[in-house]
């Protein structure tokens, strides 16, 4: 076996490494993906060899997992979760489980413990939302000569505080709704952004979104969106917000919506930069 490592993210290039390579397992943020399926160059290209398509450090929207395995028979979606302090992974979903729960993340390892907890650190029900907190042997020790910032995510029995929204349903499935700084709160209300993202990736015509916060004098923050489209499609906003309207509740549909023509910005890992979106969205004073 071998590794193949791209040293700068290029769609066609990584097509043709994986047509060359024989590539079986391709790991990258979800953008990577969408950026091949949707190349010009993929159809031209010999993908047969691809066994899993995963991907992580971002949320990966549910449609992505049949989308992947119908433009790849060969290959099978993947998905993990995790965190430097828990040494990168927590959580993976994979093969028939990922099928079946595509909006999950995948179920606690024998190796850890897991917590979702509420605003005054009580246990909530399953399907219940609340801060995911995680222990066992993989979670970090300290942040290096900086014990204030330890002590604010970690508690003295080993539980670290992800800083993210999840709920765990029945099955033991954890579902990360939102990092909870990035959740968006609209007259009161709490809308997590990757639940707006999931059902925005899935209109027609749309590449790349990502779902924000903005001020709103009377309600606090709006919801927005900022959307890339395929090349060559445009995207209707009306009808894009009835599409999110059919699917979640009306304080969750974005008011404001912004057409990019060109890729949405990220840093060097292919996360997408929410900061400067909200920055661009939000007219100085």
């Amino acid at each position: 076996g071998r590794l193949v490592l791209m040293y700068k993210w290029d769609a066609s290039k990584a097509l043709e490494l994986i047509e060359r390579e024989g590539v079986t397992n391709f790991t990258g943020v979800p953008t990577m993906t969408m950026d091949m399926l949707a190349s010009p160059d993929f159809a031209g290209r010999d993908t047969s060899s691809l066994r899993s398509m995963s991907s992580g450090g971002a949320p990966n929207p549910p449609h992505m997992v049949a989308k992947v395995h119908d433009a790849i028979p060969t290959s099978q979606a993947g998905v993990g979760y995790g965190l430097s302090e828990v040494a990168g992974i927590a959580t993976t979903n994979g093969g028939i489980f990922y099928a079946e729960k595509p909006a999950s993340v995948g179920f606690q390892p024998r190796v850890s413990e897991m917590r979702v907890v509420d605003d005054d650190g009580a246990d909530v029900a399953p399907g219940e939302r609340g801060e995911l907190l995680i222990r066992g042997p993989h979670v970090f020790v300290e942040y290096h000569n900086k014990p204030e910032e330890t002590a604010q995510c970690k508690d003295a029995d080993g539980w670290f505080n992800t800083g993210d929204i999840a709920v765990v349903d029945e099955d033991g499935f954890v579902s990360i709704v939102d990092r909870a700084k990035d959740v968006i709160i609209r007259g009161g209300e709490n809308v997590g952004s990757a639940e707006i993202e999931a059902a925005v990736a899935h209109f027609p015509g749309v590449h790349e979104c990502a779902a924000f916060g903005v001020p709103h004098e009377r309600l606090g923050e709006e919801v927005a969106v900022a959307i890339y489209p395929i090349a060559g499609r445009s995207v209707d906003i009306e009808a894009l917000q009835a599409h999110v309207g059919e699917h979640l509740a009306a304080f969750k549909v974005p008011t404001r919506v912004f057409i990019y023509d060109e890729p949405l910005p990220k840093n060097p890992n292919g996360k997408i930069l929410k900061r400067q979106l909200r920055q661009r969205a939000t007219p100085a004073t």
